[in-house]
């Protein structure tokens, strides 16, 4: 046989199993390899209530979160106000209820309240 004829056959062969073997090792890789991101569980953060204690109703104070508390519970709630008497977001700290209200509106926060106060 003429070898010179079948060398671009072992050729494409010898290529053909070399790109199966990357493609099975690489897939192998990647299956073995996490993002660092699904490394942990990614615990979703429970909501917490927070009480508006602001007098006033101005946007900037219903915005300001040093006007919201998780345990001073204001006692004249009722179905109709210009304040807002509570929110549930997942904020746990002033620092995060605090980023939370820089992306919001005071008609925003309004509607988030289901009570307000006069």
């Amino acid at each position: 046989m003429n070898s010179k004829l079948f060398n671009p056959i072992k050729n494409k062969i010898a290529a053909t199993i070399a790109l199966l073997f990357f493609v099975v090792l690489g897939t192998g890789t990647m299956m073995a390899m996490k993002a660092p991101g699904e490394a942990k569980a990614i615990k979703k953060q429970d909501n917490t209530t927070w009480y508006y204690n602001g007098s006033s109703s101005s946007a900037s104070a219903i915005l300001t979160s040093s006007n919201w508390s998780t345990n001073t519970v204001p006692t004249d709630c009722q179905s109709g106000g210009n304040r807002p008497c509570s929110i549930s977001v997942a904020a746990s700290d002033q620092a995060e209820l605090q980023t939370f209200l820089n992306g919001e509106t005071k008609d925003d926060v309004m509607a988030l309240a289901p009570q307000q106060r006069p």
